[in-house]
């Protein structure tokens, strides 16, 4: 499946102009959910462009392996992190990070660090309560 970020500047208020799709133009869903999520956040074009691509990412290495979402857990998080580092040219450990901290939020897959709404980070204080 060949995936790609696609922009579109004409979409409502509450949905990201950045979409993750295949290329039959067929949507992501989990990832599209997270990015329209950040939307109402409202969260900057720059920053649902940043989340989209590290989606992007993380599908293109995840989809080929015919897995369930839910079925991510932290060994599959750290073969993920293999992947990255084995690529040429390797990315940077700020990107590493960025990536996945975004999967870690997306409240679409089974593992979740983040336990607030559609992937905001909660204080220690919210999560006593």
């Amino acid at each position: 499946m060949n995936l790609s970020v696609v922009y579109q500047p004409a979409v409502s208020a509450s949905t990201s102009a950045y979409r993750v799709r295949d290329n039959q133009g067929g949507e992501l869903d989990w990832a599209n959910a997270f990015l329209d999520g950040q939307r109402l956040r409202q969260l900057s074009p720059r920053s649902l462009r940043i989340y989209a691509y590290d989606l992007l990412d993380f599908a293109r290495w995840f989809e080929p392996q015919h897995r369930p979402l839910a079925e991510i857990t932290e060994s599959t998080i750290v073969d993920y992190v293999r992947h990255q580092l084995e690529q040429d040219p390797k990315p940077t450990s700020q990107t590493v990070n960025h990536r996945l901290g975004t999967v870690r939020c997306c409240p679409r897959l089974g593992y979740l660090r983040c336990r607030g709404p559609v992937g905001m980070r909660m204080s220690p204080r919210q999560k006593q309560s």
